[in-house]
């Protein structure tokens, strides 16, 4: 919990130092954008609902706008980031037969080494299903977004180069590049995975370089056992 609040108040303090003002009156709007209706005094739809909310969800109206404000700060930081990003960026597509254990993958390896086609070879073997239709082609995807460990293989080898079997996201992966691509187009889900991606980076950056004291009093364990409900 105490992890999740320290993200939060860096995601505030990025978000400052990003030049991005938050300001009271944004805090609301958002407020009345999740209630779905518009802002409004005493009495109103507004009103009503938000108290609502409220009660429901157990907070005060400070900690809630807190949120919010949070809220906010996360969805204009990844806006410039996505800014960040553009359109096109580099990207490969990769030939591939995923296996569960490595015995499998380094039989599938040698089978292709002794000169059957990959693309057969990952019809018949590869337990990604989708791929399998395609002879084990995927679809380009931006390097950044790879598993590490396939990064760094990929590095030392040339197109059309066998690499392999390399461990990642719980398979063994045989791979060859078909085609790289210095500046890909890069698709919407591309761009939003990107900018999350920047995002996450810099706020590792922000907490390796910023000194945090934890000092809770009463009031705020009840706030935080409220936050966690």
């Amino acid at each position: 919990m105490l992890a999740k609040l320290e993200e939060e108040e860096l995601t505030l303090l990025l978000a400052s130092k990003n030049g991005i003002t938050i300001s009271e009156e944004d805090i609301t709007n958002q407020i009345g954008v999740e209630l779905g209706v518009p802002v409004a005094g005493s009495g109103s739809s507004f009103d009503t609902l938000y108290r609502d909310r409220l009660k429901t969800s157990k907070m005060s109206d400070g900690n809630y706008r807190r949120l919010t404000k949070v809220t906010i700060a996360n969805d204009r930081l990844l806006e410039q980031y996505e800014t960040e990003v553009g359109l096109a960026g580099e990207t490969v597509v990769l030939r591939a037969v995923l296996s569960n254990s490595k015995e499998t993958a380094d039989a599938a390896l040698a089978r292709i080494k002794a000169g059957e086609d990959m693309g057969t070879v990952a019809q018949q073997e590869s337990t990604d299903l989708s791929s399998r239709q395609t002879d084990g082609v995927l679809d380009a995807e931006p390097v950044a977004l790879l598993p590490e460990s396939i990064r760094k293989a990929l590095e030392a080898v040339k197109d059309g180069e066998l690499v392999g079997p390399i461990e990642a996201q719980g398979n063994f992966w045989i791979l060859r590049v078909e085609t790289r691509d210095p500046q890909g187009v890069l698709s919407t889900t591309n761009i939003t995975q990107l900018a999350q991606l920047k995002l996450d980076n810099a706020l590792k950056e922000l907490k390796a370089a910023t000194k945090t004291t934890r000092s809770l009093d009463s009031s705020d364990i009840k706030w935080a056992e409220k936050h966690i409900q």
